[in-house]
């Protein structure tokens, strides 16, 4: 009896080839345990962030090292890294103002197949910072800007995909980056 072929469909989920049917090029056929290896290829870093500007940093550094384990690209891991500091930067400043306590800023990533996602989470105000943030001047000269304002827009151009939304009394931030 021949072993079962499990072809991978471009957007990761396996279909079963039937018996009869031979493969159509030798990249698209993935044996059953070489399947359950590549859908189980995942890793997980979860980070505790201090409700301060001090904390950047060590979260800055964690997130390299995962990344440069993990073999991530350099300038996808840079884009990462600013991402993450700009959304935390601005959950310190904005939402996190009136809860001064010590309440922490979750910052998880996950290495998926042909992708990393990014999730923050914090207890502060309801803030959407990709509806409730200004729009940047990127028309007038440089000198006449106002700093800052940029750090949303960095993340919305960075990301491929971005989404916010309120549960539980949390913000939640999901960033999702290409490895392709």
């Amino acid at each position: 009896m021949s072993p079962r072929i499990w072809k991978k469909q471009r957007d990761d989920r396996p279909i079963r080839a039937t018996p009869d049917a031979g493969p159509s090029t030798s990249q698209d056929v993935v044996k059953l345990a070489d399947f359950e290896r590549l859908s189980n290829m995942s890793a997980k870093l979860a980070l505790e962030v201090g409700n301060d500007l001090k904390s950047l940093a060590a979260a800055a550094a964690r997130v390299q090292a995962f990344g440069e384990q993990h073999r991530i690209e350099s300038a996808l891991l840079g884009k990462v890294n600013l991402c993450i500091e700009e959304l935390l930067a601005n959950i310190i400043h904005y939402g996190a103002k009136e809860k001064a306590s010590a309440l922490p800023i979750l910052v998880n990533l996950e290495l998926l197949p042909r992708r990393l996602q990014v999730e923050l989470v914090d207890s502060g105000s309801a803030l959407d910072p990709f509806t409730d943030a200004p729009s940047p001047d990127l028309d007038s000269d440089l000198e006449e800007r106002p700093i800052g304002g940029l750090g949303v827009h960095l993340v919305k151009v960075s990301a491929d995909r971005y989404e916010y939304h309120r549960e539980s009394a949390q913000n939640r931030v999901v960033l999702t980056f290409s490895l392709d």
